[in-house]
């Protein structure tokens, strides 16, 4: 089941998580606590977009449906 997500909206959500990330990482700690993950967030993003972006990666080897719901 589609729920209308694209490779740009994972692209806009960690692009928003990095700002986020800056935003707060001089905070008191438990907003670190919340740059950490947002960092972790926007890392995870940005491999999935090169993996998608890469013919030979696992991802793109999957079949279609499986994609979908990754």
């Amino acid at each position: 089941m589609s729920f209308g997500f694209s490779a740009g909206d994972f692209l806009c959500v960690g692009t928003l998580a990095l700002k986020l990330y800056f935003s707060y990482k001089d905070g008191p700690n438990n907003f670190r606590e919340v740059c950490r993950e947002l960092l972790t967030l926007h890392t995870t993003l940005e491999q999935l977009q090169l993996d998608i972006d890469d013919p030979t990666s696992i991802i793109s080897r999957c079949h279609t449906a499986q994609q979908q719901n990754l």
